[in-house]
Formats: C-alpha cells, sequence, structure tokens
C-alpha cells in the first residue's frame, strides 16, 4: 500500500482543492471497434439496450470544418463506443453513471449527437451543446433519433424548435427540445457557462466533455467551465439528499499527445485535488485488454471514486484514475480524511482476478445480519462473487462465534480460542478459551468489520459504507436501525440505488411484527414441526434450521431480482423478508392440500409420504434404505428387485390409490424383507434399476460420500488463525463463471484495518477509533 502511494505522490503534487469535484477519464487506446456498434462512412448504428439505432452524420462537414484526424474525426471513432458503454443492458456500472433524476451537460456534443441520443431518455435532463456549425445537423440528429428511443423506452416527449441562433448565443428561445434532450447553442470556449438560464436553477450531475482536449490551448477554459458549472450545486438541492459532486466525462483519442495529457492534469491540479495512478499499477487487473463486452476491443479506463465499482476494476485494463474530493471526509464533517486510500484499496482487494469473472462482481454488499438467516443469505452472494462487508459487534462479534462446542483449534501460536463450527459456517466469533468454530456456517468470502454502531462514528461510518454499497442486509427488529439513523428512508436519501434487504421474524407489518424470531419457533408456530416426526411420535425439529436456510435463500433471489430490476430503473427499493412468511410459503403441497380440502393436515408421517406408498426409509440389517416406488412402474421394478413380482398385479396394489389404502399391510411386508440384507447389499441389488432408492447416511458418511467428493463439495481453506480448515463449498457450478470460496471465515475485526483505510482514515484515525472502542 506504501508503494502505491509513493507512486501516487510521484506523479503529481496533491493541493488542497477549491471545489468538490469528481473527474472520469475514459481513454481509447486503439482503433478497435465493439461488436455491437457498426459504422459505415455516414453512419453509426449503435445497439442501446438492444434497441438498434442508426446516427447519420456527413464525414464531408467535419473534413470541410477540420482536418482528417482532428477532434471531430475522432469524437466521431469515440463516442459511439462510449454511448454504447454507458447504456449496454451489460454494464452493471449504469445505474451508478446515469440516474433518472439527473442533469446532464455535454460540452461539444459534435454533429451526430451520439450521447444525446443513447443517454437522454435515461435522465432528467440533457443539454447537447456546440458551436454554431454543427447545430443543425446535431438538431437533426437528436430530433429523429431521441425521439425515438425516448418513446422505445416510455419517456415522456417534448415540444421540438429548429430555431437557429448565432454562435455563441446563450438564450433559452434558441433552444431546441425533444423527449428528455435539450440542443443549446454554446461555444464553452467562449462563454461563462454558469450565466446560461437553463443552468442556473438546476443542480448539475454529470458533464460530458468529448474530446474537447485537442490542443493545449483549451485546457484551461475546460478547467474554468468545469469550476464554473461545480459552483452551480450549491444550495440547489431540493430532495433532501446533499449536494451532488459533478462529474466529468471525457473521451479522447490519447488525448492528442501526452504533452496536452500533462498540460490538462496540472492545470486541473491547481483547482481541484487530484490523484493519478499510473499506468504500471493495472498490467494485471484486466483481461488482456479485449474490452467490456465479448468480441470487443474498446477499454474504457476509469471510474470516479464515488462511482468505483469492484467488478469494472478488476475486469478492465486501467491506466488512468483520477479523483477529485472535497475537504469534507467521506463520512461527513465528524472526520476528516481524504479518498486516496478508498481509491487504492479497491484494487488492491481485487488483485486477484480469476481467468472467469464472478457473476456478482462488482456488487457491493453490506451485512448487519447474525445468526444464520441473514449471514446465509449474504454468503450466497459472496460465493456468488460480491464484495460483503460484514459488520460485527465491536467485542462479542457475530452472536454465532460463542455457539459451541466444537470449535476449530487455534494453530497461530497465539492464546485463546479458535472458531466456533457454526460460525464457520455461517459467519465469525470472538477468541474463546480453546477454539472457536461455528461462525463459520456464513462467513466465508466476506471481511469482518467489528464496530459500535452505537457511537455517532460508528453510524458514519457505516453510513458511508451504505452510501457506496449496492445492497444492505439487516435482521434487527423493526425500528431498531431507525434509532440510530441506519434506517432505508435514512439511507436512501444517500444513495437512491441502494437495496435494502430487512429479515425479521415476522416482518414489518402484523401483529406478530415486533416479536422476535428463531428458527424453531416460527418452525412450531407456522406448521413445520406439526408435520415433522414419527406417525406416533413428538413433534419434533427439523435437523439443520431449515426456517433460517429458505429465509436466506429466499432473500437472496429477492436481492438478486431488485439488482436486475436497479439496470432499468436506476433505483433501490426495501425488500421485507421474514421468517414466517419464508416458512408458509414452503409448506408447498401440505399447505395445498389443506386448502384445497378443507380439512386439517394429516400430521406427521416420519420419511412416509401421505400419497404415495411406498415412498419412505426401510429397515436393513445395519441401517436403513429409502425406496421410492413413486407410480405403478416403479412399484414393479420394486418388487421384482426384492423378489416378489406377484405384489404388482396383487388387487391390494395395482395402483397408488390401492397402496395408499393399504399402507399398513403393504410397509410392513417390505420392511420384514429389507431387514434381511445390509444396506450396502440394497443398493447393489437395486443399482441400475431406474428406481429411486438411497442409503440413509450420517452427516460424517455424506461428508466423505464418493459422489460429494468428486462434485467438489467439500473444499479446504486457509484460516487467518485456525490453518487448513475443511467447509462446505458452494453448490453452484456455472459454465462461464467463477463461483468459489476465495477466502475463509475471517476472525473478528480482521478487515476492520483495510474498510477504514478505503473510506480514507488514516492510521492514527484508526487507532483513535480503536483506542476509544469505536471499532476493533
Amino acid at each position: 500500500m506504501s508503494d502505491l502511494v509513493s507512486s501516487l505522490d510521484d506523479e503529481f503534487e496533491v493541493l488542497d482543492p477549491e471545489e468538490e469535484c469528481f473527474l472520469l477519464f475514459l481513454n481509447k487506446p486503439d482503433s478497435r471497434d465493439l461488436g455491437f456498434v457498426n459504422r459505415t462512412d455516414s453512419t453509426v448504428s449503435v445497439s442501446i439496450n438492444s434497441q438498434d439505432l442508426t446516427i447519420h452524420q456527413s464525414p464531408s462537414l467535419l473534413t470541410s470544418t477540420r482536418e482528417a484526424g482532428t477532434t471531430g474525426a475522432v469524437l466521431w471513432k469515440v463516442t459511439p463506443l462510449l454511448a454504447s458503454w454507458l447504456t449496454h443492458p451489460c454494464n452493471t456500472v449504469f445505474q451508478r453513471i446515469l440516474k433518472p433524476d439527473y442533469t446532464v451537460i455535454e460540452l461539444g456534443a459534435g454533429t451526430s449527437g451520439v450521447l444525446a441520443v443513447s443517454c437522454a431518455p435515461f435522465v432528467g435532463a440533457y443539454y447537447a451543446t456546440d458551436q454554431d456549425y454543427c447545430l443543425k445537423l446535431l438538431r437533426k440528429n437528436i430530433l429523429e433519433n431521441t425521439k425515438d428511443v425516448a418513446e422505445k423506452f416510455s419517456k415522456s416527449k417534448g415540444k421540438s424548435s429548429n430555431k437557429r441562433a448565432k454562435r455563441g448565443t446563450e438564450t433559452s428561445s434558441q433552444t431546441t427540445t425533444t423527449g428528455n434532450a435539450t440542443v443549446l447553442p454554446l461555444d464553452w470556449q467562449l462563454t461563462q457557462v454558469s450565466s446560461i438560464p437553463e443552468f442556473k436553477e438546476r443542480q448539475i450531475d454529470i458533464i460530458f466533455a468529448a474530446d474537447c482536449i485537442y490542443n493545449e490551448s483549451l485546457v484551461e477554459p475546460l478547467v474554468d467551465t468545469m469550476a464554473d458549472l461545480s459552483k452551480l450545486n450549491r444550495g440547489k438541492n431540493t430532495s433532501g439528499e446533499t449536494d451532488r459532486d459533478v462529474t466529468l466525462v471525457m473521451v479522447a483519442q490519447e488525448l492528442r499527445s501526452p504533452d496536452v495529457l500533462e498540460a490538462f492534469m496540472k492545470t486541473f491540479c491547481a483547482k481541484f485535488q487530484v490523484w493519478r495512478l499510473p499506468d504500471k499499477l493495472f498490467k494485471d487487473c484486466g483481461d488482456g485488454g479485449k474490452g467490456l463486452m465479448e468480441g470487443g476491443g474498446y477499454v474504457v479506463h476509469t471510474i470516479p471514486a464515488k462511482h468505483l465499482h469492484d467488478q469494472f476494476v478488476m475486469r478492465r485494463s486501467i491506466s488512468t484514475i483520477v479523483s477529485c474530493a472535497g475537504p469534507h471526509s467521506p463520512i461527513g464533517g465528524c472526520l476528516q480524511a481524504p479518498l486516496r486510500g478508498r481509491i487504492l484499496q479497491y484494487i488492491r482487494y481485487q488483485s486477484t482476478v480469476p481467468a472467469k469473472p464472478s457473476p456478482l462482481a462488482g456488487v457491493r454488499v453490506l451485512d448487519l445480519t447474525r445468526v444464520l438467516a441473514g449471514p446465509y443469505c449474504t454468503q450466497i452472494l459472496g460465493d456468488l462473487g460480491a464484495d460483503v462487508i460484514k459488520i460485527e459487534h465491536v467485542t462479542r462479534g457475530d452472536d454465532t462465534r460463542a455457539w459451541g462446542p466444537p470449535y476449530a483449534p487455534r494453530k497461530d501460536g497465539k492464546s485463546g480460542p479458535g472458531e466456533s463450527a457454526y460460525f464457520l459456517a455461517v459467519s465469525s466469533s470472538p477468541w474463546r478459551e480453546k477454539y472457536l468454530l461455528l461462525f463459520n456456517v456464513s462467513s466465508r468470502n466476506k471481511r469482518s468489520l467489528a464496530l459500535d454502531f452505537k457511537a455517532a462514528e460508528g453510524q458514519a461510518i457505516v453510513k458511508a459504507l451504505a452510501k457506496t454499497s449496492d445492497v444492505l442486509v439487516e435482521n434487527y427488529l423493526p425500528g431498531t436501525l431507525a434509532k440510530y439513523g441506519l434506517d432505508y428512508e435514512t439511507l436512501r436519501a444517500e444513495n437512491r440505488g441502494l437495496i435494502y434487504a430487512s429479515i425479521t421474524g415476522y416482518g414489518q407489518t402484523g401483529p406478530y411484527s415486533d416479536r422476535a424470531g428463531y428458527d424453531v419457533m416460527v418452525e412450531a408456530e407456522m406448521g413445520l414441526m406439526h408435520i415433522t416426526g414419527e406417525r406416533d411420535g413428538s413433534p419434533v425439529k427439523v435437523g439443520v434450521a431449515v426456517t433460517d436456510l429458505t429465509t436466506g435463500l429466499y432473500t437472496s433471489n429477492a436481492i438478486l431480482a431488485a439488482l436486475l430490476s436497479r439496470t432499468s430503473t436506476s433505483q433501490g427499493q426495501h425488500i421485507d423478508m421474514s421468517l414466517s412468511d419464508c416458512q408458509v410459503a414452503t409448506l408447498a403441497n401440505i399447505a395445498s392440500s389443506v386448502l384445497v380440502s378443507g380439512k386439517r393436515d394429516g400430521g406427521r408421517w416420519g420419511t412416509a409420504h401421505p400419497s404415495i406408498v411406498p415412498y419412505e426409509a426401510f429397515p436393513t440389517s445395519d441401517g436403513s434404505i429409502l425406496l421410492g416406488g413413486g407410480n405403478d412402474r416403479l412399484f414393479g421394478i420394486l418388487c421384482k428387485r426384492i423378489g416378489y413380482p406377484e405384489w404388482a398385479s396383487d388387487e391390494r396394489f395395482v395402483t397408488n390409490e390401492k397402496r395408499v389404502e393399504y399402507r399398513y399391510i403393504l410397509v410392513p411386508m417390505i420392511g420384514e424383507e429389507t431387514k434381511n440384507k445390509s444396506t450396502q447389499e440394497w443398493l447393489e441389488i437395486f443399482e441400475g434399476s431406474g428406481m429411486p432408492y438411497a442409503a440413509v447416511n450420517d452427516v460424517y458418511d455424506t461428508l466423505h460420500h464418493d459422489h460429494v467428493l468428486a462434485r467438489g463439495m467439500v473444499k479446504e481453506v486457509h484460516h487467518e488463525a485456525c490453518g487448513p480448515i475443511k467447509l462446505v463449498n458452494t453448490p453452484f457450478k456455472f459454465s462461464d463463471a467463477e463461483v468459489s470460496i476465495r477466502h475463509a471465515p475471517p476472525t473478528l475485526g480482521e478487515d476492520t484495518s483495510d474498510i477504514l483505510e478505503e473510506l480514507g482514515f488514516t492510521s492514527d484515525q484508526i487507532n483513535g477509533l480503536k483506542s476509544e472502542g469505536v471499532v476493533a
């Protein structure tokens, strides 16, 4: 980390900023095109969200006004690629750059207006500006294409006008508007941009400067324009959010020359706080420079720290990152810290790039859950590639860290316990006397931040993480987190794209909403325990916390659906999940039978099925075997294999309905025969028969089963304190994605310092928070 910081200091002097701003620099290193962009001498065809657009442009206009190879010609080559990247459905960063309430200004839109056509339907207002000689074709393309896109994406259409204006004129009456796009006459090199009426009343969110810096004389005017526009945001926010920073997006083909880039950087650094990461840091960060899409060749080179996205960093070959931050800490006024460490930490954390990308690579999940349902949900997301930050109690950690024995022994030479087995399966635990194993049930592929969010500083840290997260999952009683300003409505004001999932025993509404609920209580109250157990025995719980696990599965599904929805709406949402709802949902056929018949359920059936016979476990000489004669044909196979083919034609057993009626006769008959041989003997007899059968194994035999091992369901990983440990692997197996246990469950607070460094805290600040008990 220190080497990276030094390399930054070697690049540019970091100065205190005059304004708050972020800069996004996109660079096209060669002339390769993306597979979804096609070009002829007079048109550009771009596929935008699966809709094909043809944008007309006259090369003669460019060559008649500028020499070939100058900015216009480069814009012609580059902006369709940027437009496609910004709006392509596969771009998971899309919702972080373009949002429905944003106002976007394009300085120098060019005659094609590619960015305006592509992006205007997805933002609140889009101003495509240029000098007078470009306006004719610019208006033509905006009118022909933007309206079409707006209709396809159900956006409102505005009034249009074809009035012309003299170069440099800024009056609103000479603008052309269609849909969300406005064409505005503007020579940004000569105009005081903030004086334009259309801009005065708006908060500016994004400025596109497509190929504006093509010679050194334009550097200072652009920097001045950027500073001028950033001032417009002060006090303009009416939505309850804090004033948003401006994001500047630049596109160029090597910025004409390194000298121009250097001039721009030095001038920009004089007004804004800037860090530029040199090319050498990113040689191993991408996919060989192939670009964003399969068959592509366009390498998009950065994203600002505010929008920095793990997937974007880890999959792309990056050459320049420039981040500009104001004097305020990313977590508010109570703490002061620069953003430099945050950028570097993102890159450090994703330094090992899998050969195949993970499905959720780049998605950040803030995990405020404990025990099993919530941690199991977030572990699934972590297995799929998300960066999961687990917030744990500052001293005791997750509740499951104390749930033992058994515990995994420590092997790092330190005193104290290892990890609880339960935590190893779902989460993490404070050091106990000898061991700690329980936490690991649902805590792999997570980072641990030990934090007291009852402290103001702790709340500020959680809010800062929520502001840069895609998903937050919590399982506190309704209203609990609102006391600390960590409820959905509060956090949504700072992050409109946040998906906030609440898991409780009985939901956010209803007469039981204020009740706490553990798995076994919900199993009892919501019907599962009543139908579980032997026919004449007492009700029993399922051997694993099945209600917790199914709730975790349901919640992870809901989150994935919300992430998918966000790609089209750019909005997050609140997900209300409860153990009680999920348990009722999984009553499945039993609930359906009760609803259809109007009668009470049939009670407990042990391993048997109320509607299928034979379909249960039968005794063997050394254990049990489960046999499934689910239809008449399979029942016939069973009869032949156990040596009584005549049973299949017995009038009492010829149909499943009959077999259910005479269950009390047939089941003992089969059992009397199966107990004469061992389980292994019966497995050999039924092998290849086509009839479902299975040994009843204990968990030890299951984890050592040939098939389980062949499928890679047990994996050994290295634990920070316990050394090599074995964990149950993820069941996901994708043909073209990497899904695996990337790292073992963390020790309590193992990643606290790293995560705080990402937020910009210095070592002294982190040590101070630790000494005060805010973090550990």
